[in-house]
């Protein structure tokens, strides 16, 4: 039974597997999208219900802030009457605190600011005029934003629920004419407005736990919330919303129509809390999908088995064949598709077995053919490794030529000197004159090696003819102390044959002439490519490689025999069929020029 479900055996478990595959993926795909596309509701839906709760428990703070300012108010509008008697006055206003325990503290005081009247008879006499309730209390009624009220913290030791950070609430008392004569001040304990919030939070948090709420000041200072975020700047909606990891609603208007006074709720909560339904909405998709991708695989795998029964017939007939153990296949009966196969290869195998004995016979007279065509192959071959060997004998000449013959030319030239004026000077300069021999036989050797070194590896196929020329370049420049100004056309770079490395050899003598004998102060080296058109015939590409140097120079027609350096910069053009050109006379500087073809012939 399981070898039935091989795919690579039985084209019906190959159609099976392929369609569990395809559903197989298909399902994490559309789930996904799925998971996407619930997450996203979900997450605007809380967002705009967490907006909602920020709403709510703003009005709730908004409103009840209101209701005090009413009340003091409405106390204001009433002791008009009473301002003669500042004892019935002071008996009112401990009957308002004893009423309203959140009132921490209310006094009346005169247009000059002195306290003439106060609940506990606390800050009686002292003087409010540079107090900011009193300030805008003589103005409008006023709501004030959170502050420490450290005075009141020895005076009001015993009483329960104090907190010494208060809200300021001050209104005008006014007399018939609408003439403020006197203003009443109140501080509003902030432990009242957080058991404020804690209580609308705790009903929010019946619906949605674990909700956090961000209370800020006018100032953006936040008054209440994470530990971490108290006392410091309302942070941007990025940092609570801490790259998705909270849903986060916002509310900022004025607490108090009348005051004006403006603080801010946030609410934000876990978002993924929020989005677990969406999660596991994922997974309630895959797994019904897989199910049915696995039970619609294998009832294909039952249908295409049936229908496939010929096939593997035909198979199994077709594999003798190949093994040898039968010479034809057994015809099919039938008019469906594959008997029709089934017949149609039956007559194709017999014909190709008659092709068969004809290929034999002319694979026979090709084998001989071959053979005929191998010995001329052998015999180029033979005459190929010959004309290899003599460019390569030719190419190392070249080396040996432009290091050892030069260096021992050198080497020969200061021995001689030095026999010449060893009689004439000291032992220490004729020692100094045999160091400088000793030198230079240091160099012929370096540059030996470095000649040899140079026969093993192929610079323009590891480093391409442009980065292989700065290279050249950069180690003469450094070593000469020369100018050297090197231009290449982007159109020459691809030049990794054999016209690339003759090229850079002769680049390569040419800069070590100049350094040997130019005395040269600048060097311009230019490698472009120029167009050439003969008649009608299509451009022919062509190479430019141009030196110039602005040394002694030389005449080009008394060099003599025995400069080998010209003759073999001419047998290495020579090699790539290219045309060699220099230009130079004494005290003019010289110009070389080799042009070559884009194609060897």
């Amino acid at each position: 039974m399981l070898e039935n479900l091989n795919p690579r055996k039985h084209v019906s478990a190959s159609i099976g597997w392929s369609v569990f595959i395809v559903i197989a993926l298909a399902a994490p795909l559309c789930a996904w999208l799925v998971a996407k596309e619930t997450e996203k509701f979900i997450r605007q839906s809380a967002t705009q219900s967490l907006q909602q709760n920020a709403t709510q428990i703003h009005r709730e703070i908004a409103s009840t802030l209101d209701s005090r300012l009413s009340v003091i108010r409405l106390i204001a509008s009433h002791l008009d009457d009473l301002a003669h008697d500042l004892q019935e006055v002071k008996l009112t206003l401990d009957g308002i605190q004893d009423q309203y325990p959140e009132i921490n503290w209310i006094g009346l005081t005169d247009m000059d600011g002195a306290v003439v009247a106060s609940g506990d008879n606390v800050l009686l006499g002292q003087n409010a005029s540079d107090k900011e309730w009193f300030i805008q209390g003589s103005k409008r009624a006023w709501l004030g934003d959170v502050r420490n009220a450290d005075a009141l913290q020895n005076l009001l030791p015993r009483r329960a629920g104090v907190s010494f950070k208060v809200v300021d609430v001050a209104v005008p008392v006014l007399d018939e004419n609408g003439t403020t004569k006197a203003v009443l001040g109140a501080h509003l304990s902030w432990n009242w407005i957080l058991n404020l919030q804690a209580l609308s939070l705790s009903d929010v948090n019946s619906i949605t736990p674990e909700l956090q709420l961000i209370l800020a000041s006018e100032e953006n200072i936040v008054l209440s919330g994470p530990a971490e975020f108290v006392g410091q700047p309302l942070p941007e909606f990025s940092e609570l919303n801490q790259e998705g990891k909270y849903l986060v609603g916002f509310q900022r208007t004025g607490f108090s129509s009348s005051a004006r006074l403006n603080w801010t709720v946030a609410i934000r909560g876990e978002s993924d809390r929020a989005i677990a339904a969406g999660r596991s909405a994922q997974w309630s998709v895959i797994l019904p999908v897989l199910g049915a991708a696995l039970l619609a695989a294998l009832l294909i795998f039952y249908a295409v088995s049936r229908l496939t029964r010929k096939l593997r017939t035909l198979s199994h007939d077709a594999a003798m064949v190949s093994v040898g153990k039968a010479n034809q296949l057994t015809p099919m009966q039938g008019s469906d598709e594959v008997s029709q196969i089934g017949q149609v290869l039956a007559t194709s195998f017999s014909n190709l077995q008659r092709e068969k004995e004809t290929l034999e016979t002319l694979n026979t007279e090709l084998d001989q053919r071959v053979a005929e065509r191998t010995k001329s192959i052998e015999r180029l071959s033979e005459e190929s490794r010959d004309i290899a060997l003599t460019q390569q004998r030719l190419r190392f000449a070249r080396d040996m030529h432009d290091t050892l013959a030069h260096s021992m030319m050198a080497v020969l030239t200061q021995i001689r000197l030095v026999r010449k004026i060893r009689h004439r000077f000291s032992d220490e300069q004729v020692e100094e004159e045999l160091g400088r021999a000793e030198d230079v036989a240091l160099n012929g050797l370096t540059e030996a090696r470095a000649a040899i070194q140079q026969i093993r590896t192929n610079n323009i196929h590891d480093k391409g003819i442009s980065g292989a020329l700065h290279e050249l370049v950069e180690r003469f420049r450094s070593r000469s102390g020369i100018r050297f100004t090197l231009q290449i056309d982007p159109k020459t770079i691809h030049q990794e044959d054999n016209r690339g490395e003759t090229v850079y050899r002769i680049a390569e003598e040419v800069l070590r002439n100049i350094e040997k004998h130019a005395s040269a102060s600048a060097v311009t080296i230019t490698l472009d490519r120029i167009e050439r058109s003969a008649s009608a015939e299509p451009s022919i590409p062509t190479f430019r490689l141009e030196i110039i140097d602005d040394g002694v120079g030389f005449d080009v027609d008394k060099v003599g025999s025995g400069h080998y350096g010209l003759i073999g910069l001419r047998e290495q053009a020579a090699l790539i069929n290219g045309e060699l050109m220099i230009d130079s006379k004494p005290g003019g500087g010289t110009r070389l020029c080799l042009s070559y073809s884009a194609y060897l012939a």
